[in-house]
C-alpha cells in the first residue's frame, strides 16, 4: 500500500497543478497573462537557441549528419570558420565510415577468435556494399571469407568511402557560418510564429545593449501586436456577429449591437442610431472607443471599482447597474482570499468576452488533448517502470525523476501550441449567431464535446465550445 501512495504522489502533484491550470483558464482569470509566460518563455528559448555563439556549428553538425548519415558533434566545430568546418566534417565523416565498416563487415564476415561466430554471408555483403557504397563486389572473390579477403574488403569499402565523401557538395556550410546567421533565423522566426516585423539593425542594437535584452525587444513587439488586436478583434466580431444575426433577425440584432457598445464603451446609440449610420462609420466609432478602452486600462479600472465593494448586495447592484447583470449564485459569500480573484474573474469575462472566448477555446482545446496523452504516457511508464530493478534501479525513484520530465514535456507542448495558434486563429461568428449576440452569452457550437466547452466564470460574456476557431492548424 505504501508503494501505491508513492506512485500515486506523483500524479497527484500532477493532477493539482494541471487542473489548477484549467481552472483559471475556465474562470476566465487573468487568461492573458497567462499567455503572455508561454510567448515570454517562447521567447527566452528561441533567443537561447538561434543567438548562441555555437548555434553555427550545431546547424553543419546537423546538416554533417543529413549528407553522410553520421553522427558529428557540434563541440568538434567549435571556433572555426567555414573552410575549417568542411575540412573537420569529412575527416570526421571518413573515421566514423572506417568505424562503422569495421563493425558491419563483422556481421558478414566470421572473426578468428572471436566470442561470437557468425556464418559467412557472402551475398548479404555484396548487397550491402552496393545500397551503402555503390560498390560492386565479385562475390567469387571473398568466397572463402578469410582474414585476408576481410582486409580486402575493408580497404575497398573505406577507399570507396572517402570518395564519396570528398566529392559530396557541403555549400550550406558557408550559409551557417555567415555573420549574423542566428540573427536572421531568429528574426525568420518571429515573423513565421508570431507575424512580428523585425529589422537586422534592432536585433543587434539589443545584443550590444546591457539595459535592453533581444528578448525584451521581441516581447514589447509582441505587446504590441498582441495590443492591436485586443483594440480590432471585438470590434471585428461583433460587427460580423451583427451582419449574420441581422439576416435572420434585424431588429434584434441592431438592439444587441447598442447595447454591446453602450455597456462596453458608455455610448448613448439606440436602433435608429444604427440604421441611419452608414456600417464604416459605426466601426470606426467603435475602433476609436475601443482603443482608448485598452490603452487607458478600463478593465483594471473596473476590477479595482468592484473590489471596492465589501458586501454582497453591493456589489450586485454595482454590476446590475453598470453590466445589466447582476452577481451569479456561484460568486455570492465566498471566502475573503477567494473574492479578489472571483470578481477578477467576473470582470474580464463581462469586459474581454470576445477575445477570452477565443483564448480560452484555444487554451482548453490544447490543454485537454495534451493532458490525455500525457496520462497515456504515464500509464504506459508505470508499465514498464518495474523492469528498472533489473539494472539496480530504485523503479519508485525513476518513476518521480521520468514522470517530472514527461510532464515538464506536456508543459512545453502546451506552450508552443498556445503561442502558435493565438496570434493567427480566430472565431468565426456566423456560427454562433444565436440568441446571445454580441449583448450576451452566444450559444455554443453544436454538437461541442462538454470535456472542451470552455465555462463561463460568473456567467457573463461569451461562452462555449472550441468548435468555431478558425486558423493555422485548427480547421
Amino acid at each position: 500500500r505504501k508503494n501505491i501512495l508513492e506512485y500515486d504522489e506523483v500524479m497527484e502533484h500532477q493532477r493539482q497543478k494541471f487542473y489548477g491550470l484549467r481552472q483559471r483558464v475556465l474562470e476566465g482569470r487573468e487568461v492573458r497573462d497567462l499567455i503572455f509566460d508561454y510567448i515570454g518563455d517562447a521567447i527566452d528559448d528561441a533567443v537561447k537557441l538561434y543567438l548562441n555563439s555555437e548555434y553555427p556549428a550545431e546547424c553543419v553538425a546537423e546538416y554533417a549528419r543529413e549528407q553522410f548519415d553520421f553522427t558529428v558533434l557540434p563541440e568538434k566545430l567549435r571556433s572555426k570558420d567555414a573552410t575549417e568546418m568542411d575540412i573537420a566534417v569529412r575527416r570526421i565523416a571518413t573515421e566514423e565510415a572506417r568505424h562503422m565498416i569495421d563493425v558491419t563487415l563483422g556481421e558478414y564476415i566470421p572473426i578468428e577468435g572471436a566470442e561470437i561466430s557468425v556464418d559467412f554471408d557472402s551475398a548479404g555483403l555484396v548487397n550491402w556494399a552496393k545500397s551503402r557504397f555503390g560498390m560492386d563486389l565479385d562475390a567469387a572473390e571473398i568466397r572463402q571469407g578469410g582474414i585476408a579477403e576481410r582486409n580486402a574488403v575493408f580497404n575497398l569499402l573505406c577507399e570507396a568511402a572517402h570518395k564519396s565523401i570528398e566529392k559530396t557538395e557541403l555549400p550550406k556550410i558557408a550559409e551557417f557560418t555567415a555573420e549574423h546567421y542566428g540573427v536572421g533565423k531568429l528574426i525568420e522566426w518571429c515573423k513565421a510564429k508570431y507575424g512580428i516585423e523585425l529589422e537586422q539593425a534592432e536585433v543587434l542594437e539589443a545584443i550590444a545593449d546591457e539595459d535592453r535584452t533581444p528578448q525584451d525587444l521581441i516581447l514589447d513587439k509582441a505587446e504590441e501586436l498582441y495590443t492591436k488586436r485586443e483594440i480590432e478583434y471585438p470590434v471585428e466580431f461583433v460587427m460580423q456577429l451583427t451582419m449574420s444575426q441581422a439576416r435572420q433577425n434585424p431588429q434584434q440584432a441592431l438592439a444587441q449591437l447598442a447595447n454591446w457598445a453602450n455597456r462596453r464603451h458608455g455610448f448613448d446609440w439606440t436602433e435608429e442610431t444604427i440604421k441611419t449610420t452608414p456600417p464604416a462609420k459605426i466601426r470606426e466609432q467603435l475602433l476609436e472607443a475601443s482603443e482608448v478602452f485598452v490603452k487607458e486600462n478600463v478593465i483594471e479600472q473596473e476590477v479595482k471599482a468592484a473590489q471596492a465593494f465589501e458586501d454582497d448586495e453591493a456589489l450586485d447592484a454595482h454590476f446590475a447597474e453598470r453590466f445589466g447583470i447582476g452577481l451569479p449564485d456561484a460568486m455570492r459569500f465566498l471566502e475573503p482570499d477567494e473574492r479578489p480573484d472571483a470578481i477578477r474573474a467576473r470582470v474580464e469575462n463581462l469586459l474581454r468576452a470576445e477575445l477570452l472566448y477565443l483564448e480560452r477555446s484555444i487554451l482548453l482545446e490544447v490543454l485537454d488533448s495534451t493532458w490525455k496523452d500525457h496520462l497515456y504516457g504515464m500509464d504506459q511508464l508505470r508499465d514498464a517502470i518495474g523492469f528498472r530493478s533489473f539494472s539496480q534501479q530504485d523503479p519508485r525513484i525513476e518513476y518521480k525523476r521520468e514522470g517530472a520530465t514527461l510532464f515538464t514535456q506536456m508543459d512545453q507542448t502546451v506552450r508552443d501550441k498556445v503561442t502558435d495558434f493565438i496570434f493567427k486563429a480566430r472565431i468565426n461568428p456566423a456560427q454562433m449567431a444565436g440568441p446571445g449576440g454580441p449583448g450576451g452569452p452566444p450559444q455554443g457550437p453544436q454538437g461541442a464535446p462538454p470535456a472542451r466547452a470552455p465555462a463561463q466564470a460568473g456567467g457573463g460574456g461569451v461562452g462555449g465550445g472550441g468548435g468555431n476557431i478558425v486558423g493555422p492548424g485548427l480547421g
